[in-house]
């Protein structure tokens, strides 16, 4: 079982508001089509069919529309994090 600890607890908080925002700006920067996939998908959690319906597409269009969104927020979260990590590195090299 885990401790309740209000510094991890706060912690915890931050990372996912942090990671909140990161995918909000890998989700914003994708193309029309897939973001609005994506969105049906994970936020109004339809399924394939409904979204192919409401977008007017075959399911596996829906379906493409969905392996390139998440390949595309991945890279996206993946450059972000590479990013994080170089900056504590030199910011730890500095200070000590």
């Amino acid at each position: 079982m885990r401790e309740n600890n209000p510094v991890n607890t706060t912690d915890e908080k931050i990372e996912q508001i942090e990671y909140d925002r990161l995918l909000k700006d890998a989700i914003a920067q994708l193309p029309p089509q897939q973001k609005e996939a994506w969105l049906l998908v994970n936020e109004e959690e339809l399924s394939y069919a409904e979204t192919a319906v409401r977008m007017n597409i075959s399911r596996l269009t829906v379906k493409r529309h969905l392996e390139l969104s998440r390949k595309s927020v991945r890279d996206f979260l993946k450059s972000k994090i590479y990013i994080v990590l170089a900056l504590l590195f030199f910011i730890g090299i500095y200070l000590f």
